[in-house]
């Protein structure tokens, strides 16, 4: 579509484009998966991501690619919330960290292959077509044909240079070992520690790399290495954490207006690297910036869940908090005691 010179900055906006069709259906799916069920949602969510997935290459122009990604992000939102809520509501206490870490190992699994198959067929349509179709055949998610989707065309990875086939395969790599030591991080750090810890971590990641010139391309190379496996466990943290804060009854509208308010930092993200070729600093330093601070209102303002069972009803969630505050008294006293 020849987005060059004049035109070059309708990259970054059907990015942005993508996200809001993420967040609307983040919204949207939330209230109807609480209203007519998660499963039969998550059904329809994987039919309207091949129809549109698969239609996508078949764009005459801009615009109508732009609309038709914007559908598919729509059913991706609620492929997201229907597939994680299930996972966690159908899952044991002492076994959720361990699923929902398994689940976070797939996608950056499927990260991972991306290099390899976006460098074997390098023709996006036919890269597009081979992350869409497999949704017909399927009647759950699968999440490692979700995650080449997803990451296939928003991810931009040229800033970083050398070669953007082996970085992808390299994010995803490392992404996959940050992952998969999640479980036994929050089997012994808790869940509020390991939120807080490794959004903290990829902050400060990206504050060092706004420090280092842009010819130390290996330096670069391994503190946007190591932010994005913070954030990976920081997402797989988050799938647990925000299923155990909320009760039953409203979990789901929670988690759709969780989304719907992530997904809206997620199409900011895209418009705020437009500001680079003014302001080089300024994307990095607000990427950083934010990311230490939310680390910082969950580290003060959240509550600790860590062995607590699912609550039911607004109830229990209080008395959780009941029995958690009369634990740390608790261990106050013992500690006080055996300093004596």
């Amino acid at each position: 579509w020849d987005l060059v010179c004049s035109s070059q900055g309708l990259k970054p906006l059907s990015q942005s484009i993508f996200m809001s069709g993420i967040l609307v259906g983040s919204f949207i799916w939330g209230l109807l998966s609480y209203r007519f069920g998660r499963k039969p949602m998550l059904s329809w969510c994987c039919l309207q991501l091949a129809v549109a997935g698969t239609s996508t290459i078949f764009a005459p122009t801009f615009v109508i690619y732009c609309g038709l990604r914007f559908v598919a992000a729509f059913g991706m939102a609620g492929i997201f919330l229907s597939s994680l809520t299930l996972m966690v509501e159908w899952t044991m206490t002492s076994r959720r960290a361990v699923t929902m870490t398994v689940v976070g190992c797939a996608f950056s699994a499927g990260q991972a292959a991306l290099g390899g198959l976006a460098f074997a067929l390098r023709d996006w349509r036919t890269l597009q077509l081979a992350a869409s179709v497999p949704f017909f055949a399927i009647s759950l998610i699968s999440c490692f044909s979700l995650l080449i989707s997803y990451y296939g065309l928003i991810f931009d990875l040229q800033s970083l240079g050398r070669d953007i086939f082996l970085l992808q395969a390299l994010f995803g790599a490392v992404d996959f070992l940050g992952r998969a030591t999640t479980a036994l991080l929050l089997s012994f750090l808790g869940r509020r520690t390991i939120q807080a810890g490794s959004q903290a971590m990829a902050g400060l990641a990206i504050l060092a790399n706004m420090l280092v010139p842009q010819d130390l391309q290996t330096l670069r190379v391994v503190f946007a290495v190591l932010g994005k496996g913070c954030f990976g466990i920081s997402l797989t943290c988050f799938t647990i954490y925000k299923a155990e804060l909320f009760p039953t009854p409203v979990r789901m509208t929670a988690d759709g207006i969780l989304h719907t308010v992530g997904r809206l930092g997620a199409m900011m993200g895209p418009l705020i690297l437009m500001s680079r070729q003014a302001l080089p600093l300024l994307p990095p330093l607000l990427y950083g910036v934010i990311s230490i601070a939310s680390s910082l209102v969950v580290l003060f303002f959240l509550p600790e869940t860590q062995g607590l069972p699912l609550p039911d009803t607004i109830q229990d969630l209080e008395s959780q908090k009941s029995t958690a505050a009369q634990g740390n008294r608790q261990e106050a006293v013992t500690v006080e005691s055996t300093s004596l």
